[in-house]
């Protein structure tokens, strides 16, 4: 019996070690490596929401990130020049800088920010839009981490579910159980173990 507690202890740090772990680090790796080769630009406008467009393309509303292979130049130290884009507000506004110089000096994680013009009607209106774009950006922030919340409280579940009971041994030759908070139950030489569900049930010995 304790070398099977023996094996049953190892399968379930080997599953950890495996599975639940491997898949935390993967998620953080993707959020690391994003700007680790490339030149990361974050577009801003102000007011926040407008879209962006690369020749008459929509490639999202800021704030938006866009990633660029490094030019020679860069990788040498000096600047490059990247695609001229243009930034449209609800009101029909626009704004398309004839230039966006990324420098080596400057990092490889760049910031930008489209205004909007200030002699184009409808500035209430572009503002109106942001104050509700933005709490609408809110709002997927709050539910992307409830979401991430779920995944890692699924995945404790399915190790807990792995786990079974852990033993050791007690001052009087019997053996004690740990519950899955790692309280110490029947200090009796049965054995009780869990279930798929993480419910204790008697086995080996033990009654009700």
């Amino acid at each position: 019996m304790a070398s099977f507690l023996v094996v049953e202890t190892k399968i379930v740090s080997l599953f950890r070690a495996t599975i639940y772990k491997p898949i935390l680090c993967f998620i953080c790796a993707i959020c690391l490596l994003g700007c680790s080769s490339k030149i990361c630009v974050t577009y801003y406008s102000e007011p926040t929401g407008a879209k962006v467009y690369d020749d008459g393309r929509l490639l999202g509303s800021t704030p938006l990130t866009l990633y660029y292979e490094p030019s020679p130049d860069f990788i040498n130290g000096d600047c490059m020049f990247l695609k001229p884009l243009l930034a449209r507000w609800l009101s029909g506004a626009e704004n398309s800088p004839t230039s966006i110089k990324a420098c080596a000096s400057e990092g490889k994680q760049l910031v930008f920010t489209f205004f909007r013009p200030q002699n184009i009607p409808g500035s209430d209106v572009d503002a109106q839009y942001a104050s509700q774009y933005e709490y609408q950006r809110e709002i997927r922030r709050i539910r992307t981490e409830e979401n991430n919340m779920r995944l890692i409280q699924n995945l404790n579940s399915i190790s807990n579910a792995y786990s079974g009971s852990s033993k050791s041994k007690n001052a009087d030759g019997g053996y004690m159980t740990k519950d899955a908070n790692g309280v110490l139950v029947n200090s009796n030489d049965c054995y009780q173990t869990k279930d798929a569900l993480g419910a204790i049930v008697n086995s080996a010995g033990c009654y009700k």
